[in-house]
C-alpha cells in the first residue's frame, strides 16, 4: 500500500514558511495488491497530541509544527505511515481544477441558496445554478463550495464532506499534462508533479 496525504490550507496564497490552518485533510490509499483506492478523511476539529506534548486541534498541526509534524501526527494517531504528502493553498485547487476543465458538483438546495446570495457569481457553473442539482463549477466556484460551513446544520462535519467531494475529484480525474509542467512549485512539497503523475500511473493500474 502507498499512503499520499492531501492537505488544503485555509488561505488563497501560501508557502513552506507561511502555512494557513488545513481545513481539508485526505489520505488516498492506494492498494495495488487488492486492485482498490480508499480515501480518508480528518476532521479538522479532532484534538491530537501535539509534537510539544500537548493537546491542540489538528487543524493547527501544519501550521505550527509544518507538514512533516502533520505527517507524523497522521502516522502517531491512525498507524498509517505517510509515503508523500501534497499542501495545497486555495489558489493552487483553483488552478488545477480550472485546468481540468472543472469539475461536476452536486449541491442541495440550502448550499445553492447560500453560494447565489454570498458567494459566487452566476457564471461560476455550468448551467447558472438556481436550485438543487449537479453543477460544473469553476475552480474558484469549488473552492467556495469547499469552504461552506454554516449550511444544513452540520457544522464542521459538512464542510469536511465538501472538501473530500472537491478533492476526491483530483484524485479520481488526475490532472492534465500541462498542469503538471505550468503550476508552480507547492507550498510544503516540490514534488507535486511526480507524485501526482505516479497517483495517475497507480490508478490506472488498478
Amino acid at each position: 500500500q502507498y499512503h499520499y496525504l492531501m492537505a488544503c490550507v485555509d488561505t488563497w496564497e501560501g508557502s513552506a514558511s507561511n502555512l494557513g490552518n488545513t481545513d481539508g485533510v485526505l489520505m488516498v490509499t492506494l492498494d495495488v495488491d487488492a486492485k482498490r483506492v480508499m480515501l480518508t478523511t480528518f476532521t479538522r476539529e479532532m484534538l491530537v497530541k501535539r509534537p510539544d506534548g500537548g493537546i491542540g486541534r489538528f487543524t493547527y498541526i501544519a501550521k505550527n509544527y509544518g507538514p512533516e509534524a502533520l505527517c507524523e501526527t497522521v502516522s502517531t494517531h491512525f498507524g498509517t505511515k505517510v509515503d508523500k504528502y501534497i499542501i495545497f493553498s486555495m489558489d493552487n485547487v483553483q488552478t488545477i481544477i480550472d485546468a481540468m476543465g472543472g469539475v461536476y458538483i452536486t449541491v442541495t438546495d440550502a448550499e445553492a441558496d447560500y453560494l447565489n446570495r454570498y458567494r459566487i457569481a452566476r457564471d461560476a457553473t455550468t448551467p447558472s445554478m438556481d436550485k438543487a442539482g449537479t453543477y460544473l463549477f469553476t475552480g474558484h466556484a469549488a473552492v467556495i463550495y469547499m469552504r461552506i460551513r454554516k449550511v444544513g446544520g452540520d457544522g464542521d462535519s459538512g464542510r469536511t464532506r465538501r472538501i473530500r467531494t472537491v478533492l476526491s475529484t483530483l484524485v479520481r480525474c488526475g490532472a492534465p499534462e500541462e498542469i503538471l509542467v505550468a503550476q508552480r512549485p507547492h507550498i510544503g512539497t516540490d514534488e507535486l508533479r511526480r507524485v501526482l503523475v505516479g497517483m495517475r500511473a497507480a490508478l490506472t493500474r488498478l
